[in-house]
């Protein structure tokens, strides 16, 4: 029962703090103005309202409680938002502060965003995105060290089916594979990477802190090919630095350097 408790308390935390105070307004309200004027003629359950009535008012606090907590951790988030100068401070996140600052720029984008806040598998979510009617699953991967395979965007695309929502997107730091890129082009996954992570950043930053990397439609330097920004993976001066990849790798190792 206890472990059902507390499952109930951080379902209501992760809605938006207004949520909360809104229902300790009507479940006050009701407590107050309703149940006492409630009579039922069962007589076992006469006194189910006045009971109810005498409860309402400390399950109203408690509802004030945890709106309280909601808006400390928006509180935290917008804060952590205001803050981003640019990929560099970005990359210096943890995974768990990478998932806020996302949180946030969706919530500031108009979404109704409902946070993964257990500790153990996300299922292949980590966010839920609710808008106009339409649910959005959103995946987080803050990987320094390479680029985001399309091992990824399909367990996405399994979670998306097996709950029968049409749209998701994958949201990194670093960049995606060309394999990523043309699968989540086929089922309906949108992939911001770092530097339209940093323009959505920037879109919605009122400190104007953020410095957004444009992106560059850019041709391999060897084959002509279109490139792919990637992360290196190896190397003790280059790993976990961007730079643009042929399209056609390994066939062709055309590379440019995307950092400075």
């Amino acid at each position: 029962m206890a472990r059902k408790y507390r499952g109930i308390l951080n379902e209501l935390v992760r809605f938006p703090w207004w949520v909360c105070v809104g229902l300790a307004g009507v479940v006050y309200g009701v407590s107050v103005f309703v149940l006492p004027e409630l009579t039922l003629a069962s007589p076992v359950l006469k006194n189910l309202p006045s009971g109810l009535a005498r409860v309402g008012p400390f399950v109203s606090l408690l509802l004030l409680g945890v709106a309280a907590v909601s808006a400390f951790f928006q509180f935290r988030k917008g804060k952590l938002l205001e803050q981003q100068t640019g990929l560099d401070s970005v990359g210096e996140l943890s995974w768990r502060q990478f998932e806020s600052l996302v949180s946030e720029a969706f919530r500031r984008k108009g979404f109704l965003v409902l946070d993964n806040i257990d500790d153990g598998p996300d299922g292949g979510v980590d966010l839920r995105l609710r808008k106009n009617g339409q649910v959005v699953f959103v995946q987080c991967k803050h990987w320094k060290a390479r680029s985001v395979g399309v091992k990824v965007v399909r367990e996405l695309f399994g979670v998306m089916a097996a709950k029968n929502v049409k749209h998701g997107i994958v949201v990194t730091y670093g960049a995606f594979t060309a394999e990523a890129m043309e699968f989540a082009k086929a089922n309906s996954i949108a992939l911001i990477d770092g530097p339209k992570l940093t323009q959505m950043i920037a879109a919605v930053q009122q400190s104007g802190n953020m410095q957004a990397q444009p992106e560059v439609a850019r041709a391999c330097p060897k084959c002509g090919s279109e490139m792919v920004l990637r992360v290196a993976k190896k190397g003790p001066h280059s790993s976990g630095k961007r730079f643009w990849g042929c399209s056609k790798f390994p066939c062709c190792r055309g590379a440019v350097s995307a950092e400075g």
